[in-house]
């Protein structure tokens, strides 16, 4: 069975190809027993917002040397879990408060809508003055040097001066710094902490709960009370969060999961239905909630084989399911670090290669976030702000210019879609299928054009990539993007498009379907 280039393999290998995949052979299969797909909940609905989303780094971390990127260490004779660093070390060098504003600045050239910082990353630092732990910006040296020093604060007051939804980073199972406390009152301190993040500073759109799974892996820090805490006390606090702040997104968490982590390139296709495994849930939480807890997570669901793999998954009418939003996470550093660590030099990758990763998940349905860390300082270097403006560039170019549109239309499945094009001269076209209404419903699908030019035989620069009057693909979800030509300058003219949809997870889904001409930019062959 061919694969899609996208997020395969060999586009890892040779990541400046991967806009351009062969065709996908997948084949249609129906499945087993009759299949409702999952629906988004109004807060998963809402993410979709900040498809795109940004990052920024910086915290204790950035003061330490690469070998302590995770600012926790257990002493081996006593067993102890405590971060590596004081709060002392954290003494950015400057006479004037940290502008925050340069962050926001920066993701929103850079076309992004969403930006997260870490108020409380893993070894416990908070970048607030909590009243619920000592280990915090109030007692280092950046705090007495300016008092009620908050960047908690200024960075939310950045975003909503300039439009950026504030997204929140903390890595709730990973507090070096309160490892040695009882469960209960770990749990009181860390519900205070929470409480302050999403109440204090006003509506927090989305909170990144990092670590989340690490309860049932029994992870450190907890070697005070021989590994973690189990299931019930988590359950409890994922409930209380949902309680408090209803209208957060939690992705990472329990409105969805990293996918590919890292990697940024996404492993197409991007289903985003997955089943409960079979386990005892208590009655108060619902089960999606629970979901990233148990084990079945995004990679069973994302970057799967398509239809053949669903079939599987999906044996029975009372197999649970949930509708999970997934996303691939980057940094622009080339080193591949999170921080930017002492000594280090701000390399950030190309044009090119961050073009194709915002390519290969924005414009395949998938979320991405890209992180921009600060430097000592606390601000983002000048060479990392000219690539993200780079990219911004770029990924304008790539989204393009709709030339026509027709919106969610009702289509059979197995079925097809036609519109006439006969006047239109493009080079993509855009999906959409209509989530709130019936969910993903399309698993395999192609695009025929009928009596498109063909090239001279010179200008083909080869047999896999070249200028297609068919295409073909898997999933479709929120939206994806298909390219017709590898030239900005060459469009496609033909008198009709058809969409054909040959996999499916339901007898109906609703279409939106836009013709575009895109400008490739980095992404334009050579």
């Amino acid at each position: 069975m061919l694969r899609s280039l996208v997020g395969s393999e060999m586009c890892i290998r040779d990541r400046s190809r991967w806009l351009f995949p062969c065709l996908v052979a997948f084949a249609s299969a129906a499945l087993a027993a009759p299949f409702t797909p999952p629906r988004p909940s109004t807060r998963q609905l809402k993410s979709y917002d900040w498809l795109f989303s940004a990052f920024v780094h910086f915290g204790p971390t950035t003061f330490l040397p690469h070998s302590q990127d995770n600012n926790c260490a257990t002493n081996s004779s006593t067993n102890i879990t405590a971060p590596i660093a004081p709060a002392s070390i954290f003494a950015p060098n400057r006479t004037d408060p940290i502008d925050t504003d340069q962050w926001v600045q920066t993701v929103q050239a850079m076309g992004a809508t969403q930006l997260c910082f870490t108020a409380h990353h893993s070894g416990g630092f908070a970048m607030w003055p909590s009243n619920f732990k000592n280990y915090t910006i109030a007692n280092s040296p950046y705090g007495r040097r300016f008092p009620g020093a908050d960047l908690v604060r200024d960075f939310v007051n950045s975003c909503r001066k300039f439009g950026v939804s504030p997204c929140i980073y903390i890595a709730p199972e990973v507090d070096c710094d309160m490892a040695m406390l009882e469960q209960a009152e770990y749990f009181t301190r860390l519900k205070g902490m929470l409480g302050e993040l999403l109440q204090d500073y006003g509506t927090i759109d989305r909170l990144w709960l990092d670590t989340v799974w690490t309860p049932f892996n029994n992870y450190p820090p907890h070697g005070g009370h021989g590994g973690s805490f189990g299931i019930a006390p988590w359950r409890d606090l994922f409930g209380w969060i949902e309680r408090i702040s209803p209208n957060t997104v939690s992705i990472p968490g329990y409105d969805g999961c990293e996918v590919n982590s890292d990697y940024g390139y996404g492993r197409y296709p991007y289903m985003t239905a997955g089943v409960l495994p079979p386990i005892s849930i208590d009655a108060r939480l619902p089960d999606r909630m629970m979901e990233p807890l148990i084990g079945e997570n995004c990679w069973s669901i994302y970057g799967g084989n398509g239809v053949q793999n669903l079939s599987q998954i999906y044996s029975g009418p009372d197999q649970p399911t949930y509708f999970k939003v997934g996303e691939d996470m980057a940094t622009i550093q080339r080193s591949g670090e999170w921080f930017l660590h002492p000594g280090d030099q701000p390399l950030a990758w190309s044009p090119q290669v961050l073009a194709g990763q915002y390519a290969a998940t924005v414009l395949r349905g998938l979320h991405w976030i890209l992180n921009i860390p600060a430097g000592d300082d606390g601000q983002l270097p000048a060479a990392y702000t000219a690539a993200a403006a780079a990219l911004g560039t770029a990924q304008r170019g790539l989204n393009g210019t709709v030339l026509f549109a027709r919106g969610f239309t009702d289509v059979s499945c197995p079925g097809q879609l036609e519109l006439r094009t006969s006047e239109l001269a493009y080079n993509a076209v855009f999906l959409a299928e209509d989530l709130a209404s019936t969910g993903q419903v399309v698993a395999n699908y192609t695009i025929q054009l009928d009596q498109a030019p063909a090239l001279p035989p010179a200008q083909i620069p080869g047999p896999a990539f070249g200028e297609w009057n068919t295409r073909a693909g898997a999933s479709i979800g929120f939206g994806v993007l298909d390219l017709l030509s590898r030239s900005s300058e060459h469009m496609m003219r033909s008198d009709t498009l058809t969409v054909h949809l040959t996999g499916c997870l339901g007898s109906r889904a609703r279409l939106a379907i836009e013709v575009r001409r895109v400008e490739l930019g980095p992404l334009a062959r050579q």
